[in-house]
């Protein structure tokens, strides 16, 4: 219930304009059709929504239970078997499929920036 907007959830209120100080909303002003993305690898994840996009969420949730298992393991044979389960895991989630859309999109991000 809490997450309602009107039972104590100002996200809202922090997202809007009244949010910001007037030396904010002027730098804010200031920086309209000025600033554009300059990194190749920005916005290169899967769409949301996409069946890789789900991928990606499955197979980072993963990485971070496997490098749990990794540190903590009591010897190199436990290491290696955890990451050989983590390499398997990423074959059985479309891991080529991710990195295909991540590739193409960052080709296009280079040539909008002119490299």
């Amino acid at each position: 219930m809490g997450e309602f907007m009107f039972f104590g959830h100002d996200r809202h209120k922090a997202l809007s304009m009244d949010s910001f100080p007037e030396s904010i909303k002027q730098m804010q002003e200031w920086g309209r059709g000025k600033l554009k993305g300059h990194f190749i690898l920005e916005n290169t994840n899967p769409d949301p929504g996409s069946a890789e996009a789900r991928s990606l969420s499955a197979i980072e949730t993963e990485w971070s239970t496997t490098l749990v298992s990794m540190i903590r393991a009591k010897s190199d044979e436990e290491r290696e078997n955890a990451l050989n389960n983590y390499k398997k895991f990423l074959d059985e989630n479309n891991w080529d499929s991710i990195v295909k859309i991540r590739s193409e999109k960052m080709q296009a991000n280079k040539e909008k920036l002119g490299l």
